[in-house]
């Protein structure tokens, strides 16, 4: 109901809300589930069996609304199948500047996109460097705010876009495979590869939320992965501590937006709270919850 709905907005934007902590709890968990296994193949199997079954499953009930006529997908498959069809297959599609075949399926670009910059510096030594990347990730937000093309590579016709899709696809699969498979030197210069092709998407390419909104998750993805670091020892706490400066940085690119500000620190508060009660022992009705198994 769009009457309840926008002035809560207003106020305090729900949505924002609940992917920040989602974002920042998967910056904390993810790097856990690869570095305990040690196998980018084992990693990656996960992730796939995670993610796209139900992925699947969304893309099956969005076909059937259409095909019952309920709802309409985008002009754009029918002008623009392939493309589409390629960058939901990879869940780059919200980089890619694509409309998303259903909305909520903007978050998978970013999680996709963490999940291969994670490889990357996994393979090429670097991944206990997730402070340097919360702040990196920060400071071009706040310098390029405002300044950054929403949709440089892939703005145009179907010829571009397809190039485009293409361009990124083919270099990001490559990379991985070789990743994934090949010798040291060759899984380097995949990781090489990987990376630089996706750290140029968020700031120059996406089609929502926005270019400073798309590097502040990934800002806050690698800030609770410096976070996990700390816990672990593996980083002093005065090196994460830095990733402080992150939510201020938020709240200061969202001015015109109060009810994304209060969402914002809502959502470290939230992350903190969690961080401070984390030996506690959980109700067991909410471990059975969380575990989806009896």
């Amino acid at each position: 109901m769009p009457e309840a709905r926008f002035p809560v907005k207003v106020a305090f934007e729900p949505g924002w809300y609940g992917v920040m902590v989602f974002f920042l709890i998967s910056g904390y968990i993810v790097p856990a589930s690869l570095e305990r296994r040690g196998s980018l193949r084992a990693f990656w199997t996960s992730r796939l069996l995670r993610l796209y079954p139900l992925f699947g499953l969304c893309v099956a009930g969005m076909t059937l609304l259409v095909a019952m006529g309920w709802d309409e997908a985008h002009v754009w498959w029918t002008s623009r199948p392939v493309s589409l069809a390629l960058g939901h297959l990879t869940m780059l599609q919200n980089l890619l500047s694509m409309p998303n075949l259903v909305n909520v399926l903007w978050t998978l670009s970013y999680e996709m996109a963490f999940y291969l910059l994670l490889t990357a510096m996994f393979v090429l030594g670097l991944n206990r460097g997730s402070t340097a990347g919360a702040l990196g990730f920060t400071a071009v937000a706040v310098l390029g705010a405002g300044a950054f093309p929403v949709a440089l590579l892939s703005a145009g016709g179907s010829g571009r876009m397809l190039a485009v899709t293409l361009l990124v696809i083919i270099p990001v699969v490559a990379g991985l495979t070789a990743v994934l498979g090949g010798s040291d030197a060759v899984r380097r210069v995949g990781a090489v590869v990987v990376g630089g092709t996706v750290l140029v998407l968020p700031a120059v390419n996406q089609s929502y939320p926005g270019p400073w909104q798309g590097l502040l998750i990934m800002a806050t993805m690698f800030a609770g992965t410096a976070l996990y670091r700390a816990e672990r020892g593996e980083i002093p706490w005065s090196r994460a501590g830095w990733v402080a400066l992150v939510p201020p940085a938020g709240i200061r690119l969202a001015r015109d937006e109060f009810g994304v500000q209060t969402a914002t620190a809502a959502a470290w508060v939230t992350f903190a709270a969690g961080m401070a009660l984390r030996h506690r022992g959980v109700p067991r009705p909410l471990a059975w919850l969380g575990a989806g198994r009896a």
